[in-house]
């Protein structure tokens, strides 16, 4: 930013450069108003008293660079500005800019209509930032202290935040022997490989099961409150640039210097040995006083017999395909480990002294192929939480796991989908009371299992009451149950799954969003948003009747049927309906099935979509071109040719807009001067948005 302040030929571009360092090194917050305004009025060179009203300090830069083609360039900012209110910058239209650097993610501006993410530096782009950073030729006729100078910038991986933290300390070094010192204290850093040391994706459920294991979290245990907190943690970290998002959805990554700095801060407590082609452990020194162990992506034959590990808490083996046992005793000094993960090692049996791992919350076993069974001595570990053996060997779900009353999340495999072994595992499962969280991983297309077979899988589960309930098919997934912010996500193949859900009382009292039978789970109807309860479906059911009864909006999408009367008959409630697709209904309300009883009373909003045998809405003819909709008590305005278009509004043009008489009819033109009249139906309608077949 500096430079661009300093830069000639962009100095020709606009009438002033303004360069401001909005925050100062190591605060967590902005400068003052007052030292912002001051800042600009001197670049300004305006002539002012000193005053402390910000008011009149802003409207004075206001006047000055009104009309001026100016380049403002903010400096470290780390909370949002008013730049038009406080500071007095004047909005302009001449091709001026604003350009501000950050290194927290959440500061967005109101005036920032474009981000662009700064990832790493070239070689020669880090040389200059370091230089400029110095800030004193000390090194450019100093031969040796430039050889430093440029290790240590190559050492920095390209990264704006570590070259700025390293440049800083090394301006204060004027001599070469402080030189040398600071090098002899950088280099005591680990190097940096390619391997191991790059970035790595890491899954966030994963990270966040390890924290609350660890009891980073302060939930007191509860679960819902941990993933909060974490998410949140989560969130801050990728907002200070500590972490980005992962190259796939659901993971974070680390770059390798955060990571590196990070690990050297902690190596007192920690040892890590990840990807270094590792035949051998490590001797029994390396497990001694350790808190957290990774040996991560090696190629370990075998483990210590017996090592101490007295205070280890979490235990990283994943991706050590040679490794294929355990020795017997391994486990038997190791009664404070909360995480293991033995993810994709070539295991075919876990050791007796696994009882051993008495506070053990968290355990990884998925991807472990050769593993066939589990050992009965898991039925110990009553503090087990977290449950993972998905892509294993194992066939059949063990009896004893309904004894770890503490489980709450389980991720399993059915690989073998015949319904007698389908049965057996679901058997086992729902006797899990404390059971929140299961994944299914199912080695087989969705179109493989019948409805039949996943209809009888849902039915045996759900009564455990679980928030979360997804089924990994190998070409989609497909979510049955999630629970998210207060609101319960219900996805079903048929209503009969549905009264599972009514029976246990999820949906009386929540909000909720149920899709019955549809392939899109997605909400169509605008706005969807304002609705608590929500519901889509294909076909009618006495326990869709039962559940239309409770919703506020209702989406019915691709019914075969060419009457709507018995949906009607429940839907007193529902603000807003969307229609679709449904090729054999002619009329919306048929007239004749009315009886003395209003259809839809506090229907709001109406939409149709894709309706080629329509000719009526209210049971009087309707022509495509001259649109007659019955009066309402509430008329608006006009109908959208698009549904997917938000409420109408009263400033916007339509080529068919509803026109109210004074006794409370309407009718419906579509510009060509024809008009139509009808009668009323409905209690509040105030909106009716159409659009025709073969329309996008």
């Amino acid at each position: 930013m500096l430079s661009l302040n300093n830069h000639k030929e962009v100095g020709n571009l606009f009438d002033i450069v303004i360069w401001v360092k909005v925050s100062t090194e190591g605060s967590k917050e902005n400068l003052s108003t007052e030292q912002l305004q001051r800042a600009i009025v001197c670049r300004l060179k305006l002539d002012m008293e000193i005053t402390s009203d910000t008011y009149e300090v802003a409207k004075r830069i206001s006047e000055d660079s009104k009309g001026k083609r100016y380049l403002l360039l903010l400096d470290d900012v780390k909370q949002d500005l008013n730049l038009y209110g406080l500071l007095g910058i004047s909005e302009s239209t001449n091709g001026s800019k604003i350009v501000l650097t950050t290194r927290f993610g959440h500061v967005r501006s109101s005036i920032v209509n474009m981000v662009i993410k700064v990832n790493y530096l070239s070689q020669d782009e880090a040389w200059k930032m370091f230089q400029d950073i110095l800030g004193c030729p000390v090194f450019k006729d100093h031969r040796k202290i430039s050889q430093f100078a440029w290790k240590i910038v190559n050492k920095c991986g390209g990264l704006p935040l570590v070259i700025k933290m390293v440049a800083s300390d090394f301006r204060m070094r004027i001599s070469e022997d402080q030189w040398v010192d600071g090098f002899n204290n950088f280099r005591n850093w680990p190097d940096i490989k390619h391997e191991g040391m790059g970035e790595l994706d890491i899954p966030i459920d994963c990270l966040l099961e390890c924290w609350a294991a660890e009891c980073f979290l302060n939930s007191n245990g509860d679960a819902d409150e941990c993933r909060i907190n974490g998410r949140s943690i989560l969130q801050h970290l990728k907002n200070v640039s500590l972490l980005d998002e992962g190259l796939t959805t659901g993971y974070v990554r680390m770059h390798k210097i955060i990571r590196q700095v990070a690990l050297h801060d902690g190596e007192c407590k920690l040892s890590v040995k990840t990807n270094e082609a590792l035949q051998k452990p490590p001797d029994k020194k390396y497990w001694l006083e350790k808190n957290w162990i990774s040996l991560i992506d090696n190629e370990l034959q075998t483990l210590p017999d017996c090592p101490d590990c007295s205070v280890l808490s979490t235990l990283f083996l994943q991706k050590n395909l040679s490794l294929n046992t355990i020795p017997t005793l391994f486990f038997e000094y190791m009664e404070t480990l909360a995480v293991l993960d033995l993810c994709c090692t070539g295991i075919v049996s876990l050791p007796q002294s696994i009882s051993k791992l008495i506070s053990l919350k968290v355990c990884y076993l998925n991807g472990c192929r050769y593993l066939t069974e589990l050992p009965s001595q898991l039925e110990g570990l009553k503090h087990l939480e977290v449950l993972d053996f998905r892509g294993s060997g194992v066939k059949s779900i063990p009896s004893f796991i309904e004894k770890l009353m503490c489980l709450r999340r389980l991720l399993v495999s059915f690989t073998d989908n015949t319904f007698s072994r389908v049965a057996s595992n679901c058997k086992v499962i729902s006797k899990l009371f404390a059971l929140k969280e299961l994944i299914i991983d199912v080695k087989a297309p969705r179109k493989q299992w019948s409805v039949k077979m996943l209809n009888a899988t849902i039915e045996k589960i759900v009564p455990v009451k679980l928030t979360a309930l997804q089924f990994q098919f190998s070409d989609e997934t497909v979510d049955i149950v999630k629970l998210e912010a207060s609101t319960t996500y219900i996805c079903v193949p048929n209503a009969d799954i549905l009264r599972i859900f009514i029976k246990r009382d999820d949906l009386y009292f929540a909000s909720f969003q149920v899709c019955i039978g549809c392939h899109s789970t997605c909400p169509r109807i605008p706005m969807s948003y304002q609705y608590e309860r929500y519901m889509k479906c294909e076909s009618f059911n006495p326990t869709v009747s039962k559940l239309l009864a409770k919703v506020d909006a209702f989406e019915l999408v691709n019914h075969p049927a060419e009457n709507l009367m018995k949906f009607f008959k429940s839907m007193d409630q529902v603000q807003g309906l969307l229609i679709e697709s449904c090729n054999a209904i002619g009329t919306i309300v048929d007239g004749n099935s009315t009886i003395n009883s209003p259809v839809l009373p506090n229907l709001e909003r109406l939409y149709i979509k894709n309706m080629p045998m329509l000719k009526s809405i209210f049971g009087r003819v309707m022509s495509t071109t001259t649109n007659a909709v019955e009066g309402t008590n509430r008329i608006v305005k006009e109908v959208p040719r698009d549904v997917s278009q938000e409420a109408p509004s009263r400033a916007a043009a339509s080529k068919r807009r509803l026109l109210a008489t004074d006794k409370g009819k309407a009718v419906a033109s579509s510009g060509n001067g024809k008009r139509g009249r009808v009668d009323q139906p409905f209690g509040v309608l105030y909106g009716i948005s159409i659009r025709e077949p073969g329309t996008a």
